[in-house]
């Protein structure tokens, strides 16, 4: 059996057993909608551990190219040894704002 049919085989098995809102804690924000279903966890999540910084910048590409240049908020010693999850949560809901912070605290230098 392939690793995907096999992992799809333990994710229905688990979701008959124990329910969905084990497997997922709730909705993605609209931006991320797209991502949702158990078919497409591991586009996020590394099978059976935590999102993963890796997983993030494959799809938010323009990040990933600012922290290689070192440039940006991204690239500061404020952020860069952070996970993304640390200030982007997801699984709040559709309206969720994933991206919070005092805009006129925020040093835009």
């Amino acid at each position: 059996m392939s690793r995907l049919k096999t992992y799809l085989f333990v994710v229905l098995a688990l979701k008959a057993l124990t329910g969905y809102g084990q497997l997922s804690p709730g909705d993605l924000t609209t931006a991320h909608a797209s991502l949702e279903g158990m078919s497409n966890c591991t586009q996020c999540h590394d099978l059976g551990n935590k999102v993963t910084n890796a997983k993030c910048l494959e799809c938010h590409k323009e990040l990933r190219a600012l922290i290689t240049r070192k440039k940006g908020y991204h690239a500061s010693k404020d952020v860069k040894a952070k996970d993304c999850f640390t200030c982007h949560s997801e699984h709040h809901g559709r309206k969720f704002q994933m991206v919070r912070f005092d805009e006129k605290a925020f040093d835009h230098a």
